[in-house]
């Protein structure tokens, strides 16, 4: 995407994160006074633990809602009295890129490797909302489960992706990537227009189907389970989201699930330990902008 900049001004990482923070607060904020739960997840709640704050050399933020919470929050969000441009986005929405909801700051334009857009239908700074829903206790069960979702996550991939060249070099590689990257284009494009599994209003519609049909409310394992992304046997006692505690981040007290430690150490080992400093470098490569009319 080429960007004006005459309307758009690049922003800084310290910049991005606390446009990021600020949509994290509001996020927390309309939760709190709407009886909605959330939690800090992932990195976002090893920030938390280890550091107080975002993990010094990331910017992303993610966040958990018990499926109940999640359907509540996704139908009045955008419906309250706010003044800024922080919206929700579904993936139902035209302009949704993922399999899950996205709050955004659409005063500013985020440019993602890995996320092509049309221009025009960038999404700006954002912070992900993932559902926590119930999971099959028995293994069998899981795994069927877990790869019947991991095809549908995978089918809305790949009939949303765009063409997109600029990472490419005029080599051998580069053209072998090419050819690769309009195949599944096409591969996608004509299944989409064939078959109706290929559709995305059906892709969404059998997500759901899948990731609901463990009640949440009778569920004794639980866990996020909603894109192409997740890690297998990502799952947990129910009892380690049975209540929030107040965590520090960035000088605000913020919710994480009670059995946060059960939760990182499953998914990170001794999650208090930092990685090598090699190591220590975003998941996430991102130019992000703002728009230079808007007030400070």
């Amino acid at each position: 995407m080429a960007i004006d900049t005459s309307a758009w001004r690049e922003l800084s990482v310290d910049e991005h994160k606390q446009r990021a923070l600020n949509i994290l607060l509001e996020v927390a904020s309309f939760c709190d006074e709407n009886n909605i739960r959330y939690f800090l997840a992932y990195g976002t709640l090893i920030g938390a633990i280890r550091h107080k704050g975002f993990i010094p050399w990331d910017d992303d933020v993610d966040i958990q809602m018990p499926r109940p919470d999640y359907e509540r929050f996704a139908t009045i969000f955008n419906k309250r009295p706010h003044s800024d441009n922080i919206v929700a986005i579904m993936p139902a929405d035209s302009i949704a890129k993922h399999t899950f909801m996205k709050v955004c700051d659409l005063d500013t334009v985020k440019i993602e490797n890995g996320v092509k857009c049309k221009q025009g239908e960038e999404l700006g700074i954002d912070i992900d909302v993932f559902p926590v829903d119930g999971l099959y206790e028995d293994d069998q069960r899981y795994s069927a489960a877990y790869d019947a979702k991991k095809k549908l996550y995978q089918k809305y991939q790949i009939i949303g992706l765009q063409l997109y060249t600029g990472d490419l070099h005029f080599n051998l590689m580069g053209g072998l990537k090419l050819i690769k990257r309009v195949s599944t284009i096409a591969y996608g494009k004509i299944c989409g227009a064939l078959f109706e599994s290929w559709k995305k209003d059906w892709l969404l519609e059998q997500m759901h189907l899948k990731e609901t049909e463990v009640d949440y409310g009778s569920a004794k394992v639980v866990g996020s389970n909603c894109s192409n992304y997740d890690i297998f046997d990502d799952r947990y006692p129910k009892e380690c989201y049975a209540s929030q505690i107040l965590v520090e981040f960035e000088g605000k007290m913020l919710s994480a699930p009670v059995g946060y430690d059960a939760i990182l150490t499953k998914q990170y080992g001794d999650y208090m330990i930092p990685p090598p400093i090699s190591k220590q470098i975003t998941h996430h490569s991102n130019k992000v902008y703002a728009k230079i009319t808007e007030r400070h």
